[in-house]
């Protein structure tokens, strides 16, 4: 993570700043937004939970301060974009949070965790807001890319709902799934395989608090269209695609 997300940012850095550009468009993370106790966090929230992110959120910050670093001393024409998870069709790999949602509307998730909330996005409506920050963004500004705060409850019933299935019923407390993700990090260990319920997953899965996005919606002049929308085409996407990959 450190070679790809700060060390390699860096090659790509030193190359930007000499090409000419109108605008380079970041794509970082919501990660790198500090948690407001008061209100909602905003682009101006300094981030304050650096001991407790692991290396994946040390290097998104690192690799965010490098690039409004360079916007500052060596001319870079850059601005930051903080995307939250993105749903919606296409997501073949799938991305953690869509792998989820797939298992759900595929009858394979026999629970949710309850108190997992999460900052949300279509994935199409996140691309949109790239493109105008080419357009519309200021130089050495982030802007944070996402349009809602949701539990994973909703998010699974909607889905569900899209494709006519019924949706996990059963809600494990989250501090239940915290204790239970020291095993389930043992055990892919042993069998050398990734699991999405680690301890460092889970305490990332309760650490956000809500966001404010006007700043994109005022500046970008982006408006995003509701996540349930995207939520549904996602479900109805991994529905096909399970037919497509059975037939």
């Amino acid at each position: 993570m450190w070679r790809t997300n700060v060390d390699g940012l860096k090659v790509v850095l030193d190359v930007a700043v000499d090409a000419d550009l109108s605008r380079f468009v970041f794509t970082s993370s919501i990660g790198t937004i500090g948690r407001s106790e008061t209100g909602l966090a905003d682009e101006g929230t300094r981030h304050n939970w650096l001991d407790v992110g692991g290396d994946y959120i040390r290097t998104r910050v690192a690799a965010e301060e490098l690039v409004l670093r360079d916007c500052n001393d060596a001319g870079l024409p850059g601005v930051a974009m903080c995307v939250s998870n993105t749903y919606g069709p296409g997501d073949w790999l799938p991305t953690p949070h869509g792998g989820l949602l797939a298992a759900a509307v595929r009858g394979r998730l026999p629970f949710y965790i309850a108190g997992y909330e999460a900052e949300v996005v279509g994935v199409e409506d996140a691309a949109r807001a790239l493109v105008l920050a080419g357009e519309h963004g200021r130089i050495g500004r982030r802007y944070i890319d996402s349009e809602r705060f949701m539990s994973t409850q909703e998010i699974y019933e909607i889905g569900c709902k899209a494709v006519g299935v019924a949706p996990p019923r059963l809600g494990i407390p989250i501090r239940a799934m915290a204790a239970a993700s020291h095993v389930s990090g043992w055990t892919s260990a042993l069998r050398t395989r990734d699991s999405r319920f680690t301890p460092l997953n889970i305490r990332l899965m309760n650490i956000m608090t809500p966001l404010d996005h006007s700043k994109a919606v005022q500046e970008l002049r982006w408006r995003p269209r509701p996540t349930p929308e995207a939520i549904a085409a996602a479900a109805t996407f991994f529905r096909n695609s399970r037919r497509t990959s059975t037939e």
